[in-house]
């Protein structure tokens, strides 16, 4: 009898902690970093689609942006997304996410996008290099 018990009490939290994990929000810059991990390690050949983070952004997106804004990304415009999303590789695939929703001819592969995020987290480096201090003290060993 108190297995039983348990096995109710235990089946009973499974359940309040997976109803807790689907209504967790997490924060915008923490799932773009995750989306750009994504993005960078999944297969050149994956659909952006099939990426779960990226397609989050786009979800929280179409519920967060007014239709107008929606249709000025759809047209080119990035510029609605520039507060929503920091990253400009994650931006751009957004964007082309966005824009291709309902077209289910287009190619949307990974392959291009995680070279727009590599080549954007290379030159964001070499930036942060050129910007650091050098300290020079004038002294040599």
């Amino acid at each position: 009898m108190q297995k039983v018990f348990w096995m109710e009490t235990e089946r009973a939290l499974g359940e309040e902690v997976r109803a807790e994990v689907v209504a967790f929000n997490l924060a915008p810059e923490l799932t773009e970093a995750v989306a750009r991990d994504q993005l960078l390690s999944a297969d050149r050949h994956m659909k952006l689609s099939e990426v779960p983070a990226l397609e989050a952004i786009v979800d929280r997106l179409h519920d967060a942006l007014k239709p107008e804004d929606l249709d000025r990304v759809r047209s080119g415009d990035l510029a609605p997304l520039n507060e929503q999303v920091r990253d400009p590789a994650l931006r751009a695939a957004v964007a082309h996410e966005l824009k291709n929703e309902g077209d289910l001819g287009q190619s949307g592969e990974v392959g291009p996008w995680a070279d727009l995020a590599r080549a954007q987290h290379r030159a964001a480096e070499l930036g942060q290099r050129e910007r650091a201090v050098e300290r020079d003290t004038g002294h040599e060993l």
